[in-house]
Order: C-alpha cells, then sequence, then structure tokens
C-alpha cells in the first residue's frame, strides 16, 4: 500500500510540473510571435514598418475627416490566403 501511495505522489509531482509548464505557454507563444520566431519569414513579407506607417496614415485621414479606405472581403481573404500577400493591398 505505501508503494502505491509514493508512486502515487510521483504521479501528482510530474503532473505539477507539467500544469506549471503549460500555464507558461501562452505567454512563451506570444513572446516568439512578437519576435517573428514562430515561422520562417519570407522575403515578400511587408515590414511592420510599412504597415504602422499605412495605419497611421489611414488615422490621420480619419482625424481630418476623410472616409478610411474599406478593405473588401476578397482582400481580406486573399491577405490571409495568398503567399505573400501585403496588408490586402493588390
Amino acid at each position: 500500500m505505501e508503494s502505491l501511495f509514493a508512486k502515487a505522489d510521483q504521479i501528482d509531482a510530474g503532473y505539477q510540473k507539467l500544469k506549471a509548464k503549460i500555464d507558461q505557454l501562452p505567454q512563451a507563444l506570444l513572446a516568439k510571435a512578437f519576435r517573428g520566431e514562430l515561422v520562417p519569414q519570407l522575403p515578400t513579407d511587408g515590414d511592420a514598418r510599412e504597415l504602422l506607417e499605412e495605419i497611421k496614415r489611414a488615422k490621420e485621414g480619419l482625424e481630418k475627416g476623410g472616409k478610411g479606405k474599406k478593405m473588401k472581403v476578397e482582400d481580406e481573404l486573399r491577405m490571409v490566403a495568398e503567399d505573400g500577400a501585403r496588408y490586402g493591398k493588390k
């Protein structure tokens, strides 16, 4: 009986270690994502600076009372589905 309790304690200790690692996993994934380490970067991938500039120009246009450019559904789908698509631009 004592050996079974000892084995149960070992299993529980292993479970607790794994649970702690799993709890930290989302933070580790986010950190890797922000560093661009999840997938290899393609030469056709857009630069983050370009995207930020585009967002800034769009925001300035909205603040001046202009109309923002709306993306079509096809552009959004193409942006996700096509290799080398850059922020929904053709």
